[in-house]
């Protein structure tokens, strides 16, 4: 079996699924993923590089950004489920590689990180 599970268009090892999970029913709702974990992406400094590792959109369906305390309610559910999750900002990646804010988490103990 492969550690690698496609979900929702991105690949997350099974931990990493379930935590997801867990989170979302804290929340009462389902999160769009923005990267996953394997994804190579070079902003991402390496963090994304094994599994473990997520991106989540903090953006509604027209591009606008979700309340400050929704994006909060979603770093608080990932955190509850077990990920060291918080928000970035565009302000904090570099220049050559820019991201839009989003909710990173690391899956805590994740021995595939």
């Amino acid at each position: 079996m492969s550690d690698q599970v496609p979900f929702r268009g991105v690949l997350l090892d099974q931990r990493s699924i379930n935590a997801l999970l867990l989170a979302e029913r804290l929340l009462g709702y389902s999160l769009q993923i923005m990267q996953g974990s394997w994804s190579g992406a070079s902003a991402s400094a390496g963090t994304h590089s094994g599994g473990g590792a997520l991106d989540v959109s903090v953006e509604n369906a027209d591009g606008s950004l979700i309340s400050q305390s929704e994006q909060v309610a979603r770093v608080h559910a990932l955190r509850a489920a077990g990920f060291a999750a918080w928000r970035r900002r565009p302000d904090q990646a570099s220049a050559s590689s820019p991201w839009p804010y989003h909710v990173h988490g690391i899956l805590a103990g994740d021995p595939l990180v």
